[in-house]
């Protein structure tokens, strides 16, 4: 499945109040090539006439550099959104949560820009995506967050102001933000003729305010749109994948509704969870699936729900982020092993009976806190012999030591992820079998240590 590596909102917001690079991949199904041309079925309430939808204006589709049939494509009236009753809160409560870890100058950048963004399109195809904001330039100068947030100019044919910010080209036109890869900008920048290739389905009817579709192959796709008002909340997605696939999220959300836990989430999380799902409904109709997260209930109700849903949510992110960290040391420390174990079966000169167990220095020589460490093949000379080495950054430090008698030693990797000064640890612990031929026992599992920290 595509892995893309945008998002909406989060990419506008990150660049603009000088976040880090863009969060990370999600997976999505995505309609057909047919399914671009047709209007959304019924992701959301329909509209009172064909005249009464809004359409992305020229200014946006002006940069659309896809064809009609992208990976994914969005159409977002943020402005809109934000200067509803629950967008209103959305800001504050956004800069309330983020106290402590944004600086004064970031959370102005986040008001300037939910106070002046009017709209934006999104692509994205197997090379990247692509966002392109519309927003009032004359109360929100875009250019002075992006120089605080460490961007650095850049010159770039046909951009009244370029900047790259953590691998994202950025392009300030008059009343416009284009990001994305440096190719897909510069593809933006080009001269356009002829009518816009922007999926024409994309357009948003009364109080909705988000319209997406995205393909993966001819079984799967899928599109939907988000509706707001002072009565009601709804996320609608209508998809079509293999049937089979279809059954198990029917009879797996069938399943979890009437718990009064998630299975997966903690304590109060896990309860929240079920609750909210009871606002989630599915139906299957063969391999088609329509469905919806629909809150009826005031724009505070609404606020409160979401802000379980988004707190349940970045939990889950950063649990998924950490044990995606940890797995480098798990990986790292089972190949240590096996070229441990290799070494110790070829090394020639010394019978078994005499050989011995050796240790292999730290790399590297301090444990690296919340930051990753880029090693040098000076870092693994002395462990040459095992012929292993790391050339990508590392969020841990390796080391290998070994008991004095040499006939047992352990690999160990060990990291402070959080940075709060509370290592983590994991050890692997290798003996030597004297009454069995000499051979090299490995244990069978890690033993962990706040592996988590």
């Amino acid at each position: 499945m595509a892995r893309l590596r945008w998002s909406v909102l989060p990419a506008l917001l990150a660049v603009a109040c000088g976040g880090g690079s863009p969060p990370p991949p999600n997976e999505v199904l995505l309609p057909p090539e047919s399914a671009a041309s047709a209007p959304p079925a019924s992701s959301a309430p329909p509209a009172a006439s064909s005249s009464a939808r809004r359409s992305p204006p020229d200014a946006l589709l002006r940069y659309w550099a896809f064809d009609a049939h992208p990976r994914v494509a969005a159409y977002a009236d943020l402005g809109g959104l934000l200067h509803t009753e629950l967008g209103r809160a959305v800001v504050p409560a956004t800069l309330s949560l983020a106290q402590g870890t944004i600086t004064p100058d970031q959370a102005q950048c986040i008001r300037g820009a939910a106070d002046s963004v009017k709209d934006l399109a999104f692509g994205a195809s197997e090379d990247g995506g692509l966002v392109i904001a519309r927003f009032d330039d004359s109360s929100f100068d875009p250019g002075t967050c992006l120089t605080a947030a460490g961007a650095h100019t850049a010159q770039l044919e046909g951009a009244a102001q370029a900047f790259e910010l953590h691998g994202t080209l950025v392009v300030h036109q008059p009343g416009l933000l284009v990001m994305g890869p440096a190719a897909n900008v510069r593809a933006a920048l080009r001269p356009r003729t002829g009518e816009s290739t922007f999926p024409h389905a994309l357009t948003l009817g009364p109080d909705e305010y988000v319209a997406w579709t995205a393909r993966f192959d001819e079984e799967s796709r899928a599109h939907g749109t988000l509706l707001a008002s002072s009565e009601r909340f709804r996320i609608g997605v209508e998809a079509d994948v293999p049937s089979f696939i279809a059954g198990q999220v029917e009879d797996q959300l069938r399943g979890l509704q009437g718990k009064s836990t998630v299975p997966g989430l903690d304590g109060e999380d896990g309860a929240l969870a079920a609750r909210l799902l009871q606002s989630v409904q599915v139906k299957r109709d063969g391999s088609h699936l329509s469905g919806a997260f629909d809150l009826h209930e005031g724009p505070a109700d609404q606020a409160r729900d979401l802000g379980i849903v988004a707190s349940i949510a970045i939990s889950g992110v950063r649990r998924y982020l950490t044990a995606a960290k940890s797995a480098e040391a798990r990986n790292a420390v089972g190949q240590i092993a096996k070229d441990y174990a290799a070494w110790w079966e070829q090394e020639d000169g010394k019978p078994r009976g005499r050989r011995k167990l050796v240790s292999f220095p730290p790399v590297p020589k301090t444990v690296p806190r919340g930051v990753k460490y880029m090693s040098t093949p000076a870092d693994w000379k002395p462990w040459a012999p095992l012929r292993f080495s790391m050339d990508a950054p590392q969020y841990y430090q390796y080391e290998v030591r070994a008991s004095k008698d040499g006939s047992s030693a352990d690999i160990f990797a060990r990291g402070d992820l959080d940075a709060d000064g509370k290592d983590s640890e994991f050890r692997l612990h290798i003996t030597i079998d004297r009454a069995h031929d000499n051979v090299m026992v490995i244990a069978p599992s890690l033993v962990e240590h706040d592996p988590d920290d």
